[in-house]
C-alpha cells in the first residue's frame, strides 16, 4: 500500500472546512508566510490566532513539509481542545 502525503496545508483546509472557523484573525507571523497559498492563508491564520499551529523553534510553517502522526494527534487535540473551551461543546 502506497503511503499518502498529507501537508500541514492540507489538513489545515480540511479542519477549517470541517469546523467552520469565522471571525478575525491576525497574522500569523511565520518567517515564510509568503510561501504560504493564497487558498490556505486565512486558514493558517485562524489556526495561529488559535493556538493550533505554533510552527517551527526557528519561526517558520514550512507549508510543504509532510507532518508526522505526532504533529496530526497534536493539531486535532488542540481543535476538540479549543471548540471544547471556547465555545461550550
Amino acid at each position: 500500500m502506497k503511503k499518502r502525503k498529507c501537508t500541514p496545508l492540507l489538513l489545515l483546509l480540511i479542519l477549517v472546512l470541517v469546523l467552520s472557523l469565522n471571525g478575525t484573525v491576525s497574522a500569523a507571523g511565520f518567517s515564510d508566510s509568503e510561501d504560504i497559498g493564497a487558498p490556505y492563508a486565512e486558514a493558517v491564520r485562524q489556526m495561529a490566532d488559535r493556538g493550533v499551529l505554533n510552527g517551527f523553534p526557528d519561526g517558520g510553517f514550512y507549508p510543504g513539509a509532510t507532518l508526522t502522526r505526532e504533529q496530526h494527534r497534536r493539531m486535532i487535540m488542540e481543535i476538540l481542545f479549543y471548540r471544547k473551551y471556547h465555545n461550550g461543546i
